[in-house]
């Protein structure tokens, strides 16, 4: 039988598994809104304190202001647009799930003046020349509860190409859920909590530091890095929200 919960081990998840099963999600945000792809628990409150954190906490470490162009990978149905959309010039969201883009366009839909949204993979995302995007690089990039839905080598290539789409002076924020102590691959997992079956990858912040080495290659160096309080973080035994931010 396969084992669903996987220490250590680099092992490779189904990208596409991913995808349908944020498809379905997607289906129930009229209904339960942030809560729908808050992975977890369905608990409103403990959504509503992360909002409140990266809103009032992190946001203002990011350094966005009225000329800031903002690139989000893995956008989501746009919690992290509402965020920064009254902030910034310009927002373009990438999400590789099309009812999740839909979801954030019309979440975002009275600042549709500096929206962008493309419905592709965050890998084929980076691999695109700045000027698919309008107006060349990137202030900021945001990276947002999606890395652990990415393998190893696809993620890799993300962070070798990442530069490439950033301004000289940028900032970029990775906000993930890490493991503690030892890599957690979850395959084929089921969550009584989500009533779903779900891929996840958990790595530790050693390995996302390796990971971060071409960006420090080319001029980015880490200007915070640690777990979130417990309270906003949705700390479990072996995981909690992990944020890193890197700025050129």
């Amino acid at each position: 039988m396969e084992k669903t919960r996987v220490y250590g081990e680099k092992v490779s998840i189904q990208t596409e598994f991913v995808r349908d099963f944020y498809d379905k999600r997607a289906s129930s945000v009229a209904e339960k809104g942030w809560t729908a792809v808050t992975l977890g628990d369905e608990d409103l409150s403990k959504t509503e304190k992360r909002n409140y954190y990266d809103q009032n906490i992190l946001f203002p470490k990011l350094g966005i202001d009225q000329n800031s162009r903002v690139l989000d990978l893995g956008c989501g149905m746009g919690r992290w647009a509402k965020i920064v959309l009254p902030h910034c010039g310009a927002y373009c969201g990438v999400d590789f799930s099309s009812e999740m883009v839909k979801a954030a366009k019309r979440v975002c839909s009275e600042y549709t003046e500096k929206t962008t949204f493309f419905n592709i993979s965050v890998p084929e995302a980076v691999e695109k020349d700045s000027v698919l995007y309008g107006g060349g690089g990137y202030n900021c990039i945001i990276f947002s509860g999606v890395c652990i839905y990415i393998n190893d080598d696809a993620l890799g290539r993300i962070f070798e190409q990442l530069s490439a789409l950033a301004q000289p002076h940028c900032t970029v924020c990775v906000l993930e859920t890490a493991a503690f102590e030892e890599r957690l691959t979850l395959n084929r997992f089921t969550s009584e909590n989500l009533k779903s079956t779900y891929d996840a990858i958990y790595r530790t912040p050693e390995e996302y530091s390796a990971l971060f080495q071409p960006l420090l290659a080319a001029g980015f160096t880490v200007s915070e890095q640690y777990f979130l309080p417990e309270e906003v973080g949705r700390k479990r035994d072996e995981t909690n929200a992990w944020c890193t931010i890197l700025k050129r």
